[in-house]
């Protein structure tokens, strides 16, 4: 537009074309930056270099700094604020374009003679006033486009946080939901721990009755080994309910208990029976908690009925550690020793067949060692 003005009030040619070319770059630096989002220092580079050289041909041909130059560097302004990102505004503004306008100053106080003035006070007035009107056109385009996108951006913005806020409501109302249900599943399964937990123990005392009314002393230790496994399972369905995590159970609380029990029902202290647990937590899932918790008990059981005739201070010592991603659990006594305890040694052993069973079950390995007693050693991979 500015050029075309100064085609038909006749100012130099070298007015006329670098305004094209100028307005031309001005487009093409618009496109990539603002339409396609492709910005690199490199074309801003570029585009300043060519207004640069554009400058020089505008100030020196259309009277200095008593020409248009001024309009010029408010659109080159403006432009610049349009495509170039804010942290490089700074030094491209002040680096690049002020250095321009310094430099131009300087030449033309040097050498007054490269500035071609206008040819009378009529071309001058014109070409000032074409410049003033492509500005205020120009400035106001730009105003106008702006607000519009602007306006739209923020529109859209208010969308994406009406959106946001909806998502995150609906997305409280799951959660919100979720611990409910959760909630009501760990009532639910607590109480069925309850329920099962209590069903044993109906057994148990059945069991104890019926003991209480046998005199077959076979029949009388099957039941009573009997009574002890369902003991065993039925700690465990208490350590379950009464844990916040009714997926797992204490370990080592459940071991003490169970310890302290097997002793009581044998006629010893609690003080017989150390336990040691070594874990990074006490914590263990019901799958590994109930076969370890039946082979404690046969173990322990056999210890007491087997392996303390005759030892005056009867030791078992129950160690559960922590090996890796696996566990070793050892139930080591100060009894006889192996060699005497014939039940064990004997294929028919009903206790020894269910820790064998259980050990296959946790996909362990059984070891058992004779030294000063007997240690059994299940190692969980």
């Amino acid at each position: 537009m500015a050029s075309t003005g100064n085609y038909l009030i006749g100012l130099n040619a070298y007015t006329i074309w670098p305004g094209y070319i100028g307005g031309t770059a001005s487009i093409i630096v618009y496109y990539q930056t603002r339409v396609k989002g492709v910005f690199t220092p490199g074309l801003v580079i570029w585009y300043a270099c060519v207004a640069a050289v554009i400058m020089c041909f505008l100030y020196f041909s259309n009277g200095g700094s008593f020409g248009t130059i001024i309009y010029l560097i408010v659109m080159l302004l403006t432009i610049m604020q349009m495509v170039i990102p804010p942290r490089f505004q700074l030094w491209l503004l002040f680096g690049i374009l002020y250095a321009i306008i310094f430099i131009l100053l300087v030449l033309e106080y040097l050498h007054p003679d490269w500035v071609v003035p206008y040819h009378s006070r009529v071309e001058r007035l014109l070409d000032h006033g074409i410049g003033i009107l492509y500005t205020v056109f120009f400035i106001t385009v730009v105003i106008v486009v702006f607000r519009r996108s602007y306006i739209r951006e923020r529109n859209q913005v208010r969308r994406q946080n009406e959106d946001l806020l909806l998502l995150k409501a609906e997305l409280e109302q799951s959660v919100a939901l979720a611990n409910d249900r959760h909630e009501r599943i760990q009532i639910i399964l607590k109480e069925l721990h309850h329920r099962v937990k209590n069903n044993l123990q109906v057994i148990s005392s059945l069991l104890a009755l019926q003991y209480n009314r046998m005199e077959d002393d076979a029949a009388r230790a099957s039941l009573e080994a009997s009574r002890t496994r369902i003991e065993a399972m039925a700690l465990i369905h208490k350590g379950l309910y009464q844990n916040e995590d009714v997926s797992a159970v204490e370990i080592g609380q459940y071991l003490a208990s169970l310890a302290g029990s097997l002793a009581g029902s044998f006629g010893y202290g609690s003080e017989v029976i150390k336990i040691d647990v070594q874990l990074q937590q006490d914590l263990l899932d019901i799958d590994r908690a109930i076969p370890l918790g039946l082979i404690v008990n046969e173990l322990v059981s056999n210890a007491f009925k087997h392996a303390f005739s005759g030892i005056e201070q009867p030791q078992v010592r129950i160690t559960l550690i922590q090996r890796g991603h696996g566990l070793e659990l050892q139930v080591a006594d100060n009894g006889r020793g192996l060699q005497d305890m014939d039940d064990l040694q004997k294929p028919g052993s009903f206790g020894m067949k269910l820790v064998r069973t259980l050990v296959l079950q946790l996909n362990a390995q059984l070891h058992v060692e004779h030294n000063k007693g007997t240690i059994f050693r299940i190692v969980i991979t």
